[in-house]
């Protein structure tokens, strides 16, 4: 196939030998697909702040709250989330489902969609890989409220009304176990 002038300055702009195909649609899918990778890792990033900033009875109180709706989604959509990548293969849609999730909590208890965060965060960070190092270093952050979870549990009860249950929260998913890099860079308050 002869190309003119103008479509090989067209082609190369593209990346191609073709007259800009899949040269042209796998550039606006690359740009597509940074754009999401930044905007999951601004958005994961934020939440990595407050748990930075926050004392470890604190986050307690989230790792609490992420024990409690472990339960409820494990039993509810029948996942096993120390297995996420086992998750997304076989529920696609799994991080919208908890996305909807967080956002009907906001509406009636917005203190309980912090724990809803921490899988939505997972979930995404199976997904995109690139994500991963920041949800190992939010799993690591977790870590630190571990020995405050029950106490913060019952502080949660009295706010919110609810009795979250809180069992295995030492349970980190699989897949986002932190480094030990990552464990030794977390400050202990």
């Amino acid at each position: 196939m002869s190309l003119s002038a103008s479509s090989r300055k067209l082609a190369l702009h593209c990346g191609s030998t073709r007259v800009c195909g899949d040269g042209m649609f796998g550039w606006l899918k690359r740009r597509a697909r940074i754009a999401v990778v930044n905007s999951l890792n601004a958005d994961l990033e934020r939440f990595l702040l407050s748990l930075r900033g926050a004392e470890p009875m604190e986050i307690g109180g989230v790792l609490a709250l992420a024990c409690h709706w472990r339960g409820k989604l494990e039993k509810h959509f029948g996942w096993n989330l120390d297995c996420p990548d086992l998750v997304i293969v076989s529920d696609t849609a799994g991080a919208m489902k908890v996305r909807q999730m967080i956002r009907e909590a906001q509406e009636k208890e917005p203190t309980m969609a912090a724990g809803l965060m921490v899988w939505l965060h997972t979930l995404r960070a199976t997904q995109t890989p690139e994500v991963r190092p920041k949800a190992r270093e939010m799993w690591a952050q977790l870590e630190r409220g571990l020995p405050y979870v029950e106490e913060a549990a019952e502080t949660l009860q009295i706010v919110t009304g609810y009795a979250l249950q809180t069992q295995g929260a030492d349970r980190i998913p699989q897949n986002l176990r932190p480094t030990a890099e990552q464990l030794s860079q977390v400050a202990p308050h």
